[in-house]
């Protein structure tokens, strides 16, 4: 669900699958991140989640969509292949 006056509002909805088969549909965040700004990495690990990243990356576990939009690969935030290498962009140049 994309709410109204969302930043996303208007991008098309698309469908994903995640490790599960399953199928999902959401936006494709912007992918403008990764080349605008230094960026970490960091390989995911069983049981690691996006916004647990993003809080201990920038201490806000609602920036989860900066580390989204940096690593546009990954087609479904919720599904996170262990052993993935994100991009974590540096905190200073986000804030």
């Amino acid at each position: 669900m994309i709410f109204e006056k969302s930043r996303y509002e208007h991008r098309p909805l698309e469908q994903f699958r995640d490790a599960e088969g399953n199928v999902h549909r959401g936006i494709r965040p912007p992918s403008y991140y990764p080349t605008l700004f230094a960026a970490k990495r960091y390989i995911v690990q069983e049981g690691d989640h996006l916004d647990e990243i993003a809080l201990e990356a920038y201490r806000d576990e609602r920036m989860w969509w900066i580390i989204a939009a940096a690593n546009p690969e990954l087609l479904y935030p919720g599904d996170l292949p262990v052993g993935m290498v994100l991009r974590i962009p540096d905190a200073a140049s986000v804030r």
